[in-house]
């Protein structure tokens, strides 16, 4: 970045000032190229801006928190909800997501299909940026030579209220057998809320605070980034019921990497049978 004309006192400015934006982050890594191999092609053995994986994978979904178009389904009770997914926000954000993917000239698309190899070029110094989840810190990263810094992921827009993001759809639900006697529920249902209140006592600090802000971050201004980044974690409830939904948070992420942008089109296609499906969903919950 240093190479280029960017400090990383620059990148947290733009954080702390409100303006870094997608246009912004695309505007940078843009004009960042090197063809080291000297084929005259964007591959692997060359240095990038930015740098993101074909296929199927939770890296995609971040998007869809970061730029503020979410929830996707909104329940006020069985009879009324709203699929809305589809809005003006929306097409805008797939444009501009598409293209920094597919169109810019110092983006990497990896056609490999191995998610593990943009934290790989990241950690060796041919990617200058990309979205990673904090785990790679302590896995991938941990051996990185140069200096990283750690940017929350940008807005749409400057009028956007804050920085968003999501968690990896794998978190953590519990559940209990139908054989569980009613008369336990609020047994069961205290100590899940116990050891939960003793991890975010415990276990959350010591990664967060101890770890990731002070071991694996190089500069002060990261630990207010990574609360700036934790304070705007989007828990959108349809990923947990993806595939009983038509596959809806998944909708965006598969036009990213296919760099289509007929998403009305798209939209249109699903729209009867995810309604079916919504409407049978909501039937197991609000079953009499």
């Amino acid at each position: 970045m240093e190479q280029y004309g960017y400090s990383s006192a620059d990148l947290y400015d733009m954080v702390f000032e409100g303006v870094w934006t997608l246009d912004k982050m695309s505007e940078i890594t843009s004009g960042i190229w090197q063809d080291l191999n000297g084929d005259g092609k964007h591959d692997a053995g060359d240095i990038h801006g930015y740098a993101v994986i074909n296929g199927s994978i939770n890296t995609h979904d971040v998007w869809l928190a970061a730029l503020d178009i979410s929830p996707l389904l909104v329940i006020r009770d069985r009879e009324d909800y709203e699929i809305t997914f589809f809005s003006d926000r929306t097409v805008t954000a797939l444009e501009k997501v598409t293209a920094l993917y597919h169109n810019s000239e110092g983006s990497l698309f990896d056609n490999s299909g191995d998610w593990r190899n943009i934290p790989a070029y990241f950690a060796a110094g041919k990617v200058a940026m990309t979205q990673l989840y904090f785990g790679e810190t302590t896995e991938s990263l941990t051996d990185m030579e140069d200096t990283y810094g750690i940017l929350p992921l940008p807005k749409l827009d400057e009028t956007q209220n804050g920085y968003y993001t999501n968690c990896w759809d794998q978190f953590t639900v519990f559940a209990v057998p139908l054989t569980m006697p009613a008369e336990d529920g609020e047994f069961v249902g205290t100590i899940y809320e116990a050891l939960c209140a003793e991890s975010y006592k415990t276990v959350f600090p010591a990664y967060y605070d101890v770890a990731l802000k002070s071991r694996y971050s190089a500069e002060p201004a990261t630990a207010e980034i990574i609360d700036l980044i934790m304070a705007g974690r989007n828990l959108d409830f349809t990923f947990q019921f993806g595939s009983n939904l038509m596959n809806l948070p998944y909708m965006f992420r598969t036009m990213c990497v296919a760099n289509d942008t007929n998403v009305a089109s798209q939209y249109k296609k699903s729209q009867k049978a995810m309604k079916k499906n919504v409407e049978k969903f909501l039937g197991i919950f609000y079953d009499d």
